[in-house]
């Protein structure tokens, strides 16, 4: 998995499979490629950027420069995504905290127990969470 580009298959898949749909619903990548094909696709569809910190030895098959551009985020604002999903334990990112002071709402996977939920909370606009009920706000 390159995190690249793609041929839009599954892409033209999702959105021809959601039109028409009126309820609630958005859709998630690791791949910016795929988010940007969706923003073309189907602009009405709230479109979010799954990240984390990309650490070379948790991803062996992203080479190089890919994986560098992967972790700053740096075609964030160009995939035209609507938010971030990020990996709680890299929540203080300073690009993150670049891409909510824009207005950006900042998601958080996977917590699993209630006090990582309430460090993500500090940042995090919504979590991602299994194995437990999570804390109201």
């Amino acid at each position: 998995m390159s995190l690249g580009p793609t041929t839009g298959i599954l892409e033209k898949a999702v959105a021809q499979a959601l039109e028409g749909y009126e309820g609630p619903v958005a859709i998630m990548s690791f791949n910016p490629t795929s988010v940007k094909a969706m923003a073309n696709l189907a602009p009405q569809i709230a479109r979010g950027l799954t990240t984390d910190a990309f650490k070379a030895n948790e991803w062996p098959e992203v080479k190089g420069q890919r994986l560098q551009q992967l972790r700053r985020l740096g075609n964030y604002e160009a995939i035209q995504a609507s938010f971030i999903s990020h990996d709680y334990r890299d929540l203080a990112s300073y690009r993150l905290a670049g891409i909510k002071a824009s207005g950006d709402p900042i998601l958080c996977w996977t917590v699993t127990t209630h006090e990582d939920e309430k460090t993500a909370r500090v940042i995090a606009d919504n979590i991602t969470f299994e194995t437990y009920l999570p804390d109201l706000p």
